[in-house]
Formats: structure tokens, sequence, C-alpha cells
């Protein structure tokens, strides 16, 4: 099944989709449509002679990536909702003609956040295609005069939550429709098991500290546990304890897009997992290895059932036919 309405978007994402099509041929005609509208602001600045390319979403500057799961084949994607310099006004005008039942005015906290000056990137959104069916998340950058006030948003919203003083805030994310639903993300400026135990137990699953630590061991290969660099998110849920991913930068830990591939498939195969599309995806590498990053982070997270772990990595799909990389701006 060939996409021949490659005009309609970037080249990064023509031979992505036909590769949809391949695996997942019945998901295509509700995931094209969606990517041409992120797509359509893009390819006017392009042909008005504007960087479309810049990005903070992933290290190579693209304005767009998918996320693969160990553990779903659903079809997930972040991108910039419009331009990635946009003004965050235009980015959530964007974000509401794309999610019409999603009201910033509705979550006072984003509200705050969103009028904040001094943002690199102000928002992303996320889409995820499970059948024919589609949900959103909406992320919003946290800047340092907010910090404090994204810890006591974040304390109020998950009881018994420590003040965790080492913890850095870095976004907020919305699932809209889920007014309960909320997902804090922040950066761990102390790697250690003492550390790490307190996230747990937050999260009610202290037990699994030696199981998560044996999988960033797996993963990071020759790097020391308190050398890592890692995020770690808390997803708030109705009745129930928060759920608690943590998140380590590919790039930091793999030399070249091919060994992480390859370092990545061996991770998902230990945890008895299958990414069949980033497998297809990524299969360009082991023919040409790009002079840029198109990996960016991978998320580990318990899962069901209990003692189980499962993964989601971030990957920029690459143009083969363009053939060159995206630059910044």
């Amino acid at each position: 099944m060939l996409i021949k309405t490659k005009e309609q978007l970037i080249p990064e994402l023509v031979t992505a989709i036909n590769e949809i099509a391949e695996i997942y041929p019945v998901l295509v005609s509700s995931i094209q449509p969606m990517l041409q509208k992120f797509c359509k602001p893009w390819l006017e600045a392009t042909g008005a002679g504007l960087p479309a390319s810049g990005s903070l979403l992933t290290p190579s500057g693209l304005p767009f990536e998918f996320s693969f799961s160990s553990d779903s084949n659903d079809i997930c994607y972040t991108a910039e909702p419009g331009l990635f310099n946009g003004k965050t006004k235009e980015k959530y005008q964007f974000i509401q003609k794309l999610i019409p039942y999603f009201t910033p005015k509705d979550h006072s906290f984003l509200e705050t956040l969103m009028i904040q000056p001094l943002q690199c990137f102000g928002s992303w959104v996320s889409v995820r295609h499970k059948g024919s069916t589609k949900a959103f998340k909406v992320y919003q950058e946290v800047v340092p005069a907010m910090y404090a006030h994204f810890k006591k948003e974040m304390m109020q919203g998950i009881p018994g939550l420590p003040d965790l003083k080492y913890l850095r805030p870095m976004l907020l994310g919305l699932v809209p429709g889920m007014p309960d639903v909320r997902e804090y993300y922040f950066k761990i400026e102390r790697s250690d098991p003492l550390g790490l135990h307190q996230l747990l137990l937050t999260a009610e699953i202290p037990g699994q500290l030696p199981l998560l630590i044996n999988a960033l061991s797996s993963i990071s290969g020759s790097v020391k546990f308190n050398d890592l660099s890692l995020g770690a998110s808390y997803k708030t849920l109705p009745h129930s304890a928060p759920e608690l991913t943590l998140f380590l930068h590919i790039p930091e830990l793999f030399p070249t897009n091919l060994a992480a591939r390859t370092g990545i498939l061996n991770f998902v195969k230990q945890l008895g997992g299958t990414m069949p599309l980033y497998e297809r995806m990524s299969h360009c590498l082991t023919e040409k290895e790009p002079d840029f990053p198109l990996h960016s982070i991978i998320s580990i997270r318990p899962a069901k059932p209990a003692g189980k772990l499962a993964c989601t990595i971030g990957f920029s799909p690459f143009s083969r036919i363009s053939g060159s990389p995206p630059h910044r701006h």
C-alpha cells in the first residue's frame, strides 16, 4: 500500500507512513490526516524559506517523533503544535483546533504556566492511535520561576509525596477529557538507589527497586548508576496510587544510532516485549548511519502483571528521500 500524497507530508514522514501502511494498513486512514495537519505549517514555512527545524523536541531538531512501547502496538507520536518558534498563544490555538474539547481555562495551573516569560519551547502535543480511536496529551513547559509552584501542585495532587528537594521540574502533562489525570515530569538531580527508593515508595511499589535497578544497569551498559541522567514522572490516577516512569537520554548511553537500535531491541526482548514498527522504521540504520541522533529518550515503567517492566522509546524518522539532516537554527 503506497501513500501517494507525499507533498502533504514532510520528507521524514513519507517513508514512515508507508511503513505503517505495510504493518498496520487499517490505521493509515486515521493516522495520515492527523500527520498532514501537523505538517501543514512546517511545509508552509519551508516553502516561504523559513527554518522548519530547530525544535527542542528531538536531538536532531526535527519537530516530530514516534514513540514505540514494548507492551503495546498503538501508534503514538509527539509533535510541535505549529512552528517550533511560534508564540505560546499560537501553539494553543493550533492545539484547540486539533482538540476542540480541550480548553486551557479548565486547568488553572496550565493557564499560569502558559503566560510565563522566558519559555524555551512552550508546549507539545502527543497523539495515540488505538484502533479507530485517538487519544491526546498536551505538554507544557515549566520555567524556573514556577518550580516552587509546580512542586506545591504536585504535592497536592499526590498525597504522601515527600518534599523531594533534588527534583527539578520540567513539564506538566494533561490528558484532554480526563481532568483528574495529570503528569508531573522532572529531572532527578541525585541518581542513587536511596532517591529512587523514595520515588517508588510514593508510587506504592518499593519492592520493585531491585527490578528497576537491574533494568537501568542493563540498558545503561558501562555508564555508572550515579552518573545516569535520570528523569521521572508521576501520573495521577483517581482512586489509586500514582504511576511512576523513569527516563534516560538514549544518546548518552550509546555512541551511534545503530548501537542504540541494537541495545534497545535486546532490552525489549529481555522484557518479553516487541516493537515491530520501530524495528521496521529503524532498519535503515543497518545500511546508513546519520551523523545526528535519531533517538531521544527511553522510559522504563512497572507493568502488569506485578513484577514486570515495560519500556517506551522516542525515535525520529530518518528521511531517505532528502538524505539531509535537519539543523537547529
